[in-house]
């Protein structure tokens, strides 16, 4: 039997609370499992990929297969997603260069990853939750890292990064852990209010990154222009910041 999980209620309720305006014509959510955020987002056509997809929505194209090596076709998509999957693949390179084939050329992609310095409380258990989570290639990226992945891979794209600390969320993650095992309705009303908790308190590198692509705005972070560091010629990442306004609030969930 299918189970709702505590991460993906979880990142659902941080979208909604975003101000991102995620509608599309065409939309792929990579490593989507259910699909539960693209079924909340008003698109034409919808389609999700992953190793082993949970196909829950009637309004949901799943795909069974690897990203990296199904054919979807050069510039598919005006909508990509792939929230927490870059820290699973071997070749986060050649990861984000099939991001930027399949998007339009105009088109709006939004990923999501763990810091390299994510840590839950207690720390000891981070171990544990790496192994559970499958992070086998790595736990996570730093902002120099995803600096230079997209770059490399985006050059010609508007490619911004907003930090998401989530210390509530961090620090509290195993008492909702056990809340969610024994009810979890109660466990979601905790996750709301650890989400308004961690949105006035985003900044910081213990938690995850969300790097934006095109012209996708959050009213609610602050971005930073991805660039070069300063020995190559540019900036340095994070350096030029800059606070989206008046973008159209979204719903990722149902």
């Amino acid at each position: 039997m299918h189970e709702l999980r505590l991460g993906t209620v979880y990142r659902g309720l941080v979208l909604e609370r975003l101000g991102l305006d995620l509608s599309g014509e065409d939309l792929l959510e990579v490593g989507c499992h259910d699909a539960s955020i693209s079924h909340g987002i008003e698109a034409t056509r919808k389609v999700g990929i992953d190793l082993v997809p949970y196909q829950r929505y009637a309004d949901i194209d799943y795909v069974k297969g690897d990203f990296l090596s199904h054919d979807f076709g050069e510039r598919s998509f005006d909508l990509v997603l792939a929230l927490e999957v870059m820290e699973h693949v071997s070749d986060p390179a050649l990861f984000v260069e099939a991001l930027d084939r399949v998007l339009s050329r105009d088109g709006r992609a939004l990923i999501s990853v763990p810091s390299c310095d994510v840590t839950m409380f207690p720390a000891f258990l981070q171990a544990y939750l790496d192994k559970k989570w499958g992070h086998y290639h790595r736990r996570g990226y730093s902002r120099e890292e995803l600096s230079d992945t997209f770059i490399a891979a985006m050059p010609r794209r508007r490619v911004r990064l907003a930090e998401w600390d989530c210390p509530f969320l961090r620090t509290s993650y195993l008492a909702l852990k056990i809340v969610w095992a024994l009810s979890p309705s109660l466990a979601q009303r905790l996750l709301a209010r650890t989400v308004s908790a961690d949105l006035s308190r985003s900044a910081g590198s213990r938690g995850y990154y969300f790097v934006l692509v095109g012209d996708l705005e959050s009213s609610e972070l602050p971005l930073a222009e991805l660039s070069l560091p300063a020995s190559r010629g540019a900036h340095r990442p994070g350096e030029q910041v800059t606070r989206a306004t008046g973008a159209t609030a979204r719903s990722p969930k149902a």
